[in-house]
């Protein structure tokens, strides 16, 4: 009689502990947050651009007039520039387009996919990818991009064009969930060229 009280007594210790290390591990995952990359010499500049463009779109939709000058990033050290905004996987873009992304950027991006988040860049996130000259890849991960116009947003552009519009052009159909293109940003798909990868 007496081993079913200890039995009972060890089982309810071993739910409890079950119970807290459970109950634990959802709170990590909720409030969990990747690292982002605040230490970047670029995080500063982007983030003020992304605020400036947050600030805009307070008042009124994008337009064709609302574009993000990559001029200064890396020190205008790339050949080509990539953003990527919320529910977006930028490693598996890139990777389907050809482009070789090290295996450091992949496990920085698959870490930030933890917890319940349900991409890589989350929900007003955004993450700029650049090419520098050696074929290079790096990925800048913010935590705050240009609010819901930049979610789902996924836009290169290749020098000498340094500037990447952010708002609907002419030439964006009506109901279109992407944001449209200019006659030099072409769509992410075909944005690369063979000898970058």
């Amino acid at each position: 009689m007496k081993w079913r009280s200890y039995a009972a007594g060890a089982t309810i210790v071993l739910a409890v502990a079950l119970a807290l290390f459970l109950g634990w591990r959802v709170h990590e995952a909720w409030v969990f947050e990747p690292a982002y990359d605040v230490a970047d010499p670029d995080y500063a500049h982007f983030t003020r651009e992304f605020d400036r463009l947050v600030s805009a779109f307070e008042h009124r939709e994008p337009t064709a007039r609302d574009t993000l000058d990559l001029a200064p990033l890396n020190g205008g050290r790339w050949t080509t520039a990539c953003l990527f905004g919320g529910y977006t996987d930028p490693v598996e873009k890139l990777e389907r387009m050809g482009v070789r992304v090290p295996q450091a950027e992949q496990r920085r991006m698959a870490a930030a996919s933890g917890g319940f988040r349900l991409a890589p860049v989350e929900e007003f996130e955004v993450v700029i990818a650049y090419i520098d000259a050696k074929a290079t890849t790096r990925l800048i991960h913010f935590k705050n991009g240009f609010g819901p116009s930049g979610q789902h947003f996924e836009r290169c552009v290749s020098k000498p064009e340094t500037v990447m519009p952010i708002g609907m052009t002419a030439s964006a159909s009506a109901g279109q969930s992407g944001l449209g293109r200019s006659a030099r940003q072409q769509p992410l798909k075909t944005s690369f060229h063979p000898s970058w990868t």
